[in-house]
């Protein structure tokens, strides 16, 4: 009997240090994760993250990490940087559960043990630096200490995370009062942190003052990213909001605007040596001070955009957050960067970029307007920027739009009559209304007369189309230089 509890004891003992050690181990691959994180959120040039301290247990560790974000220099005499918005700085302290059975906590708020890398729970904390103007916000909205990022590293090394805000409801100076009802994060992350998913929403924002109202409600975005051959993060993503509301006092008018389901998505993909990007925005409905619009619809593409250019462009971008070389003249910056931007310009222009608008449509109660327009660059021509008529020979466009002629009317009208109203005519609204139709009336028939626009039916329209030096307007060749006259 002896000999067997001998044995029970030392298999334990086995187990239990067996089981210490690959904690361990697994601690220092957890550890190994996250700094390959930092790495790639340094990628971008606007944010560091420096590791203040980092306490390793057999079951568990703690650290802490300092984060700046830092918003983009600006170049002031003598290379100085110009004060502007001041850098965002806090902690973010963490939990470290090491593998391989961590407990963890799932997106439905239940606990699981599950062979796992480790677990990653993280929760942000004022900096230690005292200007910091975050820390003032931390003393007015003491829930920001709950909001929680917990991201669990699989044994395959792909990961998986929430991030929560909890809602909260405050009254701050001057009776603005705010609601917040929370916002939730969950995304994924390939093993080599170079692709993931997201999803996200916050069901409410409303800000109340004396000066007027905001409210943005069912707000919700989602996407996806890898990394393309070149190197760029590519991908798709969308964002909405089934209604973001907003109304203003000034001079004791109320002023109110609303925009119900604004759905916006972008996607971009590779194709060799280019890009490819697609932009479309769609709103149901909209309304401006009682006048309802909508449907309107946007959609833009950039086609055959050189993944080098853009890569020297992010690099500038990267640089911008940097402090100018001391001693240097803003003369000199400046003709750096435009040699810099020339550079990268003409070689973007070499591979033929194009830029469309597919559809720009949108109907209000006066009548509806439909746009469309495409640039495109012939890279053989090899254009010269210092030429610009050199430029011109390598540019082909064309463009058209349609509007009801009611809708073009009331919004000239509209124009002239707050530029009357500001110039002091001493006229009163129905005097106001009268001279501004005068002049509306005045800048059509002018329009119509020099060809620039006709009218057709109940509609004006527009086409231009302009090809190898030639323009054509509205189906007559135009002479640039009557453009100019």
């Amino acid at each position: 009997m002896k000999k067997i509890l001998l044995v029970v004891v030392v298999l334990l003992c086995l187990v239990a240090a067996a089981a210490g050690i690959a904690s361990y181990r697994f601690g220092f691959e957890t550890e190994k994760y996250y700094a390959d994180l930092q790495q790639e959120v340094a990628r971008s040039g606007y944010a560091t993250l420096t590791t203040e301290s980092y306490n390793r247990g057999v079951f568990t560790s703690t650290f802490r990490t300092a984060v700046e974000i830092r918003p983009p220099a600006t170049p002031g005499k003598g290379g100085e940087e110009q004060k502007g918005l001041e850098p965002l700085r806090f902690a973010a302290v963490s939990e470290v559960r090491h593998g391989p059975l961590p407990p963890f906590r799932l997106s439905d708020g239940k606990w699981q043990w599950k062979p796992v890398l480790g677990v990653i729970e993280t929760k942000i904390a004022p900096s230690g630096d005292a200007k910091s103007g975050l820390n003032e916000i931390f003393q007015k909205i003491p829930e920001l200490a709950s909001i929680t990022n917990c991201i669990t590293i699989h044994l395959r090394g792909d990961s998986e995370g929430n991030l929560t805000a909890p809602a909260f409801r405050r009254t701050f100076s001057e009776d603005v009062n705010v609601r917040w009802d929370g916002f939730f994060l969950h995304y994924t992350f390939a093993s080599n942190l170079k692709g993931g998913k997201g999803s996200s929403t916050a069901p409410l924002l409303e800000v109340e003052g004396k000066d007027g109202f905001l409210s943005v409600k069912g707000a919700e975005s989602s996407g996806d990213f890898h990394e393309g051959a070149s190197g760029l993060s590519l991908g798709e993503a969308l964002f909405r909001i089934a209604r973001l509301e907003f109304a203003s006092k000034e001079k004791g008018q109320e002023k109110k605007f609303f925009v119900e389901n604004l759905v916006m998505k972008a996607s971009d993909k590779e194709a060799g040596e280019t890009i490819d990007c697609l932009f479309q925005i769609g709103i149901e409905k909209a309304g401006a001070d009682n006048v309802p619009y909508g449907p309107a619809e946007f959609e833009m593409e950039l086609r055959k955009l050189d993944v080098a250019s853009i890569q020297k462009l992010q690099q500038i971008t990267r640089e911008a957050t940097s402090k100018q070389p001391a001693g240097g003249s803003d003369e000199i910056f400046d003709a750096l960067t435009l040699a810099r931007y020339s550079s990268i310009l003409g070689a973007m222009l070499k591979k033929s970029p194009e830029i469309e608008i597919n559809r720009l449509n949108f109907a209000t109660g006066e009548g509806n307007f439909a746009g469309k327009m495409k640039i495109a660059f012939d890279g053989s021509v090899t254009p010269s920027l210092e030429n610009p008529l050199l430029l011109l020979a390598a540019l082909t466009a064309q463009a058209e739009a349609t509007v009801k002629d009611r809708l073009l009317e009331q919004v000239l009208t509209s124009i002239h009559r707050n530029d009357l109203d500001s110039e002091g005519e001493g006229l009163d609204e129905a005097g106001l209304q009268k001279r501004a139709a005068e002049k509306t009336r005045a800048v059509l028939d002018r329009l119509m007369d020099e060809k620039l626009i006709v009218k057709e039916s109940d509609c004006y329209r527009f086409s231009a189309k302009y090809h190898q030096g030639q323009l054509t307007l509205n189906g007559r060749t135009l002479p640039l230089q009557e453009l100019f006259k």
